[in-house]
């Protein structure tokens, strides 16, 4: 046990912790009182949780699935041409109607690109985009579970988009 059980203990500046009687919190406050029990996930954001719930689910920029002609389409989808952005998308519902297991392995890039992709200018491309995401809910609905809480305010601006086709697409979402 303790000499100091009831006493409070305080240090300076100069003792290590870095506190000023002004309050701010200075650089040397965190690295000294830091301990390796409080560094990892809960204290700095760090390291992801190794008992991460089904609703911590960790997007990616880059497709890192297995198959190399999703991969390819995945590059294209976010090139800046609107053409290319057309073909991609439709060689990638190509690739999902013929192997629905790739859902699994698409969803997470695909989850992350949505908002850069729904931003679009062209109408066109925004009706693929909700295309695309109407395929993945028609083959496997529930794949999409643990996305839904980074999906669903996109999916509240695609109910009420200007676009009659992408509007029709998103309300199908709901009785699929």
């Amino acid at each position: 046990m303790s000499k100091n059980k009831g006493k409070k203990i305080s240090k300076s500046s100069s003792e290590g912790y870095g506190h000023s009687s002004s309050g701010f919190i200075s650089f040397s406050d965190v690295s000294s009182s830091a301990t390796p029990s409080t560094t990892g996930s809960k204290a700095f954001n760090t390291v992801p949780s190794t008992s991460a719930s089904c609703d911590d689910v960790i997007l990616h920029p880059v497709y890192r699935g297995s198959d190399a002609e999703l991969a390819v389409s995945c590059k294209r989808m976010v090139k800046k041409d609107i053409t290319t952005k057309l073909k991609s998308f439709n060689e990638v519902t190509s690739l999902l109607e013929k192997n629905p297991s790739l859902i699994q392995e698409f969803l997470p890039y695909f989850i992350h690109i949505i908002p850069r992709i729904l931003l679009d200018n062209d109408r066109k491309i925004r009706e693929q985009l909700f295309s695309v995401l109407l395929l993945i809910v028609s083959l496997n609905k529930h794949s999409l579970t643990p996305y839904m809480k980074h999906l669903i305010g996109y999916w509240y601006i695609g109910m009420y988009t200007c676009t009659y086709i992408c509007c029709t697409y998103m309300h199908s979402y709901i009785y699929t």
